[in-house]
């Protein structure tokens, strides 16, 4: 018999839509789609998966220099699950990564990402996946809180670098005409006690300080005769629950940043925090009454016959005990 009585097993004719060659009608169930009288048979999807992983990912290394600068960007974008990366090199969209993460402290981290959007004379955006994403920046995230303040961001992080070694250079290097940052901390200026360092400071290396700096720093500062300085502090994401209740009785504070404490349900869980902002003069009357809730009855009884504390916080502490 001729090649022309056994036709492909892959690509049947048929009569007409809806029926075989032989005239019967198609039976429900039956394997493939029949469109334009050709049969399509779908690979299964463990099939089409091998087929999509077996491409490597293409490996690229970022470098931060300074924890400025990854502050600036976990804020920004990791915490997003996500980042920009400036490549000179394209990379289709959907296609794997594999990136190598180094911080300043010398640790190193791998994440998996996807290009999820080509960004034209940019870079591409990637998105983080894999099951370690989030222990990864959480960690990233524990380093960056408690890393020293190092000055200005660098222009240059992260350095980038494709392939294994992450030789090449595959970011835009940095614009010629900005002069080099000085990186210098302004709490580290040697020869000099701390207290006349940050006496040098300006006001905006005063507010940088606070918000990045150790905790003998913070203790400095929260004393700082401008207050506009007080509220930084409390924003410093390494600050203490001890410290904040040091600052809550701390008359000289700035009512801004005992407002900031107060409305902390973290904070506000501590009695001692409650206590002594409700004794602070300098606590807004209204939250000072509101936080009478969280002190226990023998606080409240104490506050309503004592004549150190303003009168309507008395007044209402009385209220509270039914005298």
């Amino acid at each position: 018999m001729s090649a022309l009585a056994h036709p492909s097993p892959l690509l049947l004719p048929t009569a007409r839509h809806g029926t075989t060659a032989r005239g019967q009608r198609q039976k429900p169930g039956v394997a493939g789609r029949r469109r334009a009288g050709r049969t399509r048979i779908r690979l299964p999807t463990a099939s089409r998966t091998v087929m999509m992983h077996t491409v490597a990912p293409t490996e690229i290394h970022l470098r931060y220099s300074r924890w400025s600068s990854l502050a600036r960007d976990f804020r920004a974008q990791l915490s997003h699950g996500g980042m920009l990366l400036r490549l000179q090199t394209p990379l289709a969209q959907f296609s794997r990564i594999l990136l190598h993460l180094a911080i300043p402290s010398g640790a190193a981290f791998e994440i998996e990402a996807e290009v999820v959007q080509v960004i034209p004379s940019q870079g591409v955006a990637v998105q983080f996946s894999g099951p370690r994403v989030r222990d990864i920046l959480a960690a990233v995230e524990a380093e960056a809180r408690t890393a020293p303040f190092d000055g200005e961001p660098d222009p240059a992080d992260p350095r980038l670098g494709l392939g294994p070694a992450g030789d090449s250079a595959a970011s835009p290097p940095p614009p010629p005409a900005s002069p080099p940052a000085t990186a210098e901390d302004p709490t580290e200026k040697a020869g000099l006690p701390l207290i006349q360092q940050i006496e040098s400071m300006s006001v905006d290396e005063k507010r940088r300080a606070a918000l990045h700096g150790r905790r003998d720093v913070r203790l400095l500062l929260i004393r700082d005769t401008n207050k506009t300085i007080h509220p930084f502090v409390i924003k410093n994401p390494a600050i203490t629950l001890d410290e904040i209740e040091q600052i809550a009785k701390m008359p000289g504070v700035n009512p801004d940043a005992l407002r900031m404490i107060g409305s902390n349900l973290e904070w506000t869980r501590s009695a001692t925090v409650c206590r002594n902002l409700v004794h602070n003069p300098k606590t807004p009357i209204p939250l000072a009454i509101q936080l009478l809730s969280r002190l226990p009855p023998g606080d409240l009884r104490a506050l309503a016959k004592s004549s150190h504390v303003r009168t309507a916080i008395q007044q209402a502490a009385r209220k509270m005990i039914g005298l």
